[in-house]
């Protein structure tokens, strides 16, 4: 059992990895070895497994608002209150 455990360790990627193949997958097509790697870590990795889901409705979301941007239709402005309260939050944990 503990080399079967040794060598599932040497075949599966990172979590981090994943994280950075997650979002390579975001921007353009993934290598058959990183596709590949990605699925055998998502088999047994359920935090990386909804990383993944999270990141894919990120982006979704994020298509549908910059389409209604594009047509004109997303007229949302912050109202002073909100950028000031922006802004604190930004200045505090930056600096």
């Amino acid at each position: 059992m503990i080399f079967f455990m040794q060598a599932m360790e040497k075949l599966l990627i990172s979590c981090e990895k994943s994280a950075y193949l997650v979002s390579k997958k975001l921007l353009k097509e993934l290598t058959l070895k990183e596709k590949i790697d990605l699925r055998m870590h998502a088999m047994v990795c359920k935090y990386c497994q909804r990383y993944e889901k999270e990141m894919l409705l990120i982006q979704s979301h994020f298509a549908k608002v910059d389409k209604k941007i594009q047509h004109g239709e997303f007229q949302y402005k912050l109202s002073h209150i909100d950028k000031e309260r922006l802004q604190s939050n930004i200045n505090r944990n930056l600096f």
